[in-house]
C-alpha cells in the first residue's frame, strides 16, 4: 500500500502554467514570423531560419512557406507547400484567441478569500 496522494486540481493548474505560457509564446513567435513577405521567403528563404540544407523530404517540409502563404492570404499556395500548414496555422490562431479569452477571465475574476475573517459585516454588533 502506498501513501501517494494525488495533487489537487489547483496544484495541477499552477504546475502546468509555465509550460502553457512557453507553448503559447512559441506559437506567437511562429505566427509573427509568418508575416515575413511571402515573395521574400520564396526567393531567399526565411531570414529567421538557417539556410536550407538538402535532406530527404519530411513531414514539416514546406511548413514555413505554407505559413507565410497563409499570412499573405494565399490558401491554395499554402496547401501546395504543405497540406497540414493551413490546419496548423488555423490551430495557432485559435490557440492564441483562446488564451486571450482565458487570461481575460482570469484577470477579471475576483481573488478568492482563502482565509475567512471573523469580522464580517453580518457578525458585527452595532455597539
Amino acid at each position: 500500500m502506498s501513501n501517494f496522494i494525488w495533487p489537487a486540481w489547483a496544484e495541477w493548474g499552477r504546475a502546468l502554467l509555465l509550460p502553457y505560457i512557453i507553448f503559447t509564446l512559441l506559437i506567437g513567435v511562429t505566427l509573427a514570423g509568418s508575416f515575413i513577405p511571402y515573395e521574400r521567403v520564396l526567393a531567399g528563404g526565411h531570414p529567421w531560419l538557417p539556410a536550407k540544407k538538402e535532406h530527404p523530404p519530411c513531414v514539416m517540409c514546406g511548413m514555413t512557406r505554407s505559413f507565410c502563404a497563409m499570412s499573405a492570404g494565399r490558401v491554395k499556395d499554402a496547401k501546395n507547400w504543405n497540406h497540414a500548414g493551413p490546419v496548423l496555422y488555423s490551430f495557432g490562431w485559435l490557440w492564441l484567441a483562446g488564451t486571450v479569452v482565458f487570461m481575460a477571465k482570469v484577470i477579471k475574476r475576483k481573488p478568492r478569500n482563502e482565509y475567512k475573517s471573523n469580522h464580517t459585516s453580518d457578525n458585527r454588533r452595532g455597539d
